[in-house]
């Protein structure tokens, strides 16, 4: 059974203090703040004393799949479209690049495809919202029940990756 957040449900991409609640209670994420590994009250202090820091987590938890503004625009489109796809968590970066997080382990069919890079492991880290002006586009956690999102195999996004791309790209 998964611990429900201690701040206000559901956080929204402005409320970063119950964002990292969530982070670090619900989905049992690992926070990273100036490049060390630290706790969701200690991320809390740390982004008080300097809210320009981003927060980072690794990638153990999931695989990111990293598109450019662009392709991830178009792909945001396809996912929305296909139904089965309307729980791919997926975060817009202030570039406009969209990360797609997909089951971990399972994103390396898709590094093969143009413009799409997979970070995967611990050694991997992504930016998290609302940081650097990233934001969510789609949560990885559900709003009526408190808990975490089923995250889809990687090659499930392929075909709406490959929809999205330019004709010249596939």
């Amino acid at each position: 059974m998964m611990q429900t957040p201690s701040t206000t449900w559901p956080p929204t991409n402005r409320d970063w203090r119950a964002m990292i609640d969530a982070y670090g209670r619900l989905l049992g994420w690992t926070l990273i703040v100036r490049d060390r590994l630290t706790s969701p009250e200690r991320a809390l202090a740390m982004l008080d004393e300097g809210p320009a820091s981003p927060l980072l987590t690794t990638c153990s938890a999931f695989d990111a799949v990293i598109v450019a503004a662009q392709l991830g625009r178009d792909a945001l489109v396809q996912v929305d479209r296909i139904v089965d796809l309307a729980t791919v968590p997926s975060i817009v970066q202030e570039d406009g690049s969209v990360v797609f997080l997909v089951r971990s382990g399972t994103a390396g069919v898709l590094s093969s495809l143009t413009g799409v890079r997979v970070a995967s492991g611990s050694g991997d880290r992504i930016t998290l919202p609302p940081a650097c002006g990233s934001r969510w586009d789609t949560w990885p956690w559900s709003i009526a029940a408190a808990e975490p999102v089923p995250l889809l195999q990687g090659s499930v996004l392929s075909g709406a990756l490959k929809r999205a791309m330019p004709i010249s790209a596939t």
